[in-house]
């Protein structure tokens, strides 16, 4: 099929999706000071956060997330993995693709 297409083809199809398509570009710059006050700003944040918790509050919140961890840890049973089917792989549908070397 691609080979049927002759030169003129070709160049109407760049001319078409590329050349002729509005395109907009975004140029950015990182910025030093924009970085430290960012992280100065978070700092502030946990501070007034650690704070507002206070040390019984963390301690409560840590074991909330070690006993989530631990849950989150637990293996798999084998029992559930062996409900999942593997699908037979010649029947899932592909897109048919064209390559075409320039």
């Amino acid at each position: 099929f691609l080979l049927s297409k002759t030169s003129d083809d070709w160049v109407a199809l760049i001319q078409e999706t590329m050349l002729d398509q509005n395109s907009v570009t975004v140029r950015a710059f990182p910025s030093a000071s924009k970085a430290t006050e960012i992280q100065e700003s978070e700092q502030k944040r946990l501070s007034a956060r650690k704070e507002e918790i206070g040390t019984s509050g963390l301690e409560t919140l840590q074991k909330k997330l070690d006993e989530a961890n631990d849950t989150n840890n637990l293996p798999v049973p084998s029992d559930v993995v062996e409900r999942f089917k593997i699908p037979d792989a010649s029947r899932i549908p592909f897109i048919p693709v064209s390559t075409a070397i320039f």
